[in-house]
């Protein structure tokens, strides 16, 4: 009689055990216990890659406010400044950041936290200092943009040395790294008499290399002319020309005709809630090429602010500081 009610007790508790387990796996299954991946979206998705759909990533962002360069955790908020100067673009592999301060294009080393001047302004040739500057896929190479007219002269620096390699003359900022060597720009070498106004530049397409070797692959026929577009994937030139949009490959061939590509502003202006009011959206970047996290900026009448978004769920728009010349 005993061996049997501890038989049945032993029954008991093995039954209560298998509940409990059954128990306890439904609510790790269900809801119950909040998912981190809906924290900024609001929605369920999670960070299957590198800063996927989940928490807004903690790369530092380096922007310039009242002509000074600050770093800011787009995560929690928390900002300081860096230095001085301002047009701040981070590297490739984030462990420098190109900028310009009296004129002048200076490096700072994010993990030695040193400053060097690369590239002293050359005030006999140059009306405005640098506006822009483009990294090299590799790291070796930056363009700098000066000037702030429409036609403007574009340079070409060997990152290392600090030495100019290479110049071109092209529409605001219509040039793009082909890969670490190369630039493709829309050129304005070619030029027309206009009776009225003198010699005309006439856009066309050309490749430019970091030793300076240019090569046009879409030459203009006045009165026909062509524009770089954009780069797209596969190395592929969009640029446009009579009929509308065209792409081609690095060498000009295998021409095919296409429509208008989007730019990464014109896709964020497409998911940003209507609720935010501005005047221009720019300086639009991707955190690296696979990243779906994007920062830009929004300009009104009163101020400039930064925002970091995930392009595949438009709630997870935040606004980080205000500033312009976002960079990660």
């Amino acid at each position: 009689m005993v061996e049997k009610l501890l038989e049945n007790r032993k029954g008991f508790k093995k039954t209560i055990f298998i509940v409990l387990l059954i128990i306890i796996a439904s609510i790790l299954q269900s809801d119950f216990i909040p998912d981190t991946r809906r924290l900024i979206s609001g929605r369920p998705g999670g960070e299957t890659a590198e800063h996927g759909v989940g928490l807004c990533p903690e790369t530092s962002v380096f922007y310039e406010y009242n002509h000074e360069i600050w770093k800011c955790n787009p995560r929690t908020g928390e900002k300081k400044k860096a230095l001085d100067g301002s047009c701040p673009t981070v590297s490739p592999d984030k462990a420098k950041v190109a900028y310009t301060l009296n004129g002048n294009i200076c490096l700072f080393d994010v993990i030695n936290n040193r400053q060097r001047i690369l590239s002293e302004k050359d005030y006999e040739n140059t009306t405005y200092s640098c506006y822009e500057i483009k990294w090299s896929p590799d790291g070796k190479h930056l363009i700098a943009d000066s000037g702030t007219y429409i036609i403007r002269p574009k340079t070409v620096i060997n990152s290392g040395a600090g030495k100019i390699v290479a110049g071109f003359l092209t529409y605001n900022e219509d040039c793009e790294w082909i890969d670490n060597t190369k630039i493709v720009f829309t050129d304005l070498t070619e030029y027309r008499f206009h009776p009225k106004i003198g010699q005309v530049g006439i856009p066309g397409v050309a490749v430019i290399d970091v030793n300076g070797k240019k090569d046009v692959i879409k030459r203009p026929n006045y009165p026909i002319q062509y524009n770089f577009v954009q780069l797209l994937p596969g190395e592929r030139i969009c640029f446009s020309g009579i009929g509308g949009y065209w792409t081609m490959d690095k060498n000009g061939k295998n021409v095919r005709h296409t429509a208008k590509p989007e730019s990464m502003s014109e896709k964020i202006k497409k998911i940003i809630p209507h609720s935010y009011n501005y005047e221009w959206l720019t300086y639009a970047a991707q955190l690296t090429k696979c990243s779906r996290w994007v920062i830009f900026n929004l300009h009104n009448k009163t101020s400039d602010e930064i925002y970091v978004i995930n392009m595949d769920y438009p709630d997870s728009i935040k606004k980080i500081v205000d500033g312009t010349h976002p960079s990660w």
